[in-house]
């Protein structure tokens, strides 16, 4: 038995040199995702906010609070104003003005950089304008159009709302049938029928992020990546749904969720327009891609990790499906996909899907233009 187990140790370790001398390159990325940074953090941003709700839904931190934003590549406060939205650099500076607020999830609010670099704060300096920085970590189109209808008069009557669409969840969500916000308890989005059972994420957190050993050892995640290739092929063959990142259910094009998804999204902006008529407002949307989409090595290797094939992945397809439904509701939208694809720099953070200091910046270079177009109308 002993023998036994010094031969087993003696292969495994074997094995482990070999994938560390000549790792495939969806291993090496992801090996480079699991190291990031340094030292144990607390995996998620937004749990334990101080937060006021009305009918379940959260409507604005509370004022003139802290926010801490931890995590592995980032440690910031994010500071909250009178009105209890994000401080936005041009806003406290003049509080009195007229508001165009803008609508989000955690992108838009700027998870991982300070007050001042987010793109919804630089765009403010830009225009010499205050653009309220309403967004919150979880939130998705369904709350924001709760949030319209309960602020609206206290915002000031806006005439302009921004809404930003994260296209890495917020399609998700909506398909989830809008959940709130639940204050750090909020995953992305993904269909019921794959929802992972808390226990499970929980063992995976601690032993492929939190354990600083076994997040080391490439034949620990080599192992879990062939495991969930060969039960997501099962799965197919079965006629069930895969376990994957929610933006790769866009980019494969699964029609069964699509059709369902559009019933979803009809019916929100139906809402949207409605809401446009009786408030006196104009909506803009702000088409926001998730990294897969502009990064062709990270979604190129992230498929391999799936075992999906990479021919089959359509990385405009979610904007494409957006800007139909937008165009047959005449909702006004700025897809800056394209745009943001010219830079190389590293515009999102390597293990999370948020934007870095660098990527607030080209976001707000690549809105502004079409911003000030619409906004003259």
């Amino acid at each position: 038995m002993t023998s036994f187990i010094l031969v087993l140790i003696i292969a495994l370790t074997l094995i482990e040199l070999v994938l560390r001398l000549f790792p495939p390159d969806w291993l090496r990325a992801q090996m480079r995702i699991m190291n990031t940074g340094v030292g144990a953090r607390q995996f998620g941003t937004d749990f334990g906010w101080p937060v006021e709700r009305k009918n379940g839904t959260i409507f604005r931190f509370v004022q003139f609070s802290e926010l801490r934003m931890v995590h592995y590549e980032y440690d910031e406060i994010a500071h909250v104003d009178q009105t209890g939205a994000r401080a936005t650099e041009f806003c406290s500076e003049s509080p009195g003005s007229e508001p165009i607020p803008f609508l989000g999830d955690s992108m838009t609010f700027g998870v991982g950089v300070k007050d001042d670099e987010t793109y919804v704060s630089l765009l403010g300096r830009k225009f010499s304008m205050c653009f309220a920085n309403l967004g919150i970590p979880g939130s998705s189109l369904g709350p924001q159009l709760k949030l319209i209808q309960g602020r609206h008069a206290e915002l000031g009557n806006p005439k302009i709302y921004v809404l930003n669409f994260f296209l890495g969840n917020d399609l998700d969500e909506i398909n989830s049938g809008n959940p709130d916000q639940s204050n750090g308890a909020v995953q992305d989005g993904v269909p019921k029928e794959i929802q992972v059972p808390t226990w499970l994420v929980r063992f995976n957190l601690f032993v492929f992020y939190h354990n600083p050993v076994l997040k080391k050892l490439y034949l620990v995640q080599f192992v879990k990546a062939k495991a969930l290739g060969l039960y997501n092929r099962l799965r197919l063959r079965r006629g069930q749904f895969q376990y994957m990142t929610a933006i790769f259910w866009w980019m494969n094009q699964n029609k069964e969720y699509l059709q369902e998804t559009e019933l979803h999204l009809d019916h929100e902006l139906e809402e949207l327009v409605r809401l446009s008529n009786v408030l006196k407002f104009r909506p803009l949307f702000i088409l926001i891609p998730d990294k897969y989409q502009w990064s062709q090595l990270d979604r190129e290797t992230k498929a391999k990790y799936y075992g999906l094939r990479v021919k089959d992945l359509d990385p405009e397809f979610p904007n494409r499906f957006l800007r139909k439904k937008l165009d047959q509701w005449n909702i006004p939208y700025l897809d800056i996909l394209p745009c943001l694809r010219k830079e190389s720099e590293q515009l999102y953070y390597i293990q999370g899907k948020h934007f870095t200091r660098r990527g607030h910046e080209i976001v707000a270079d690549c809105i502004q233009p079409e911003l000030a177009a619409f906004l003259m109308k």
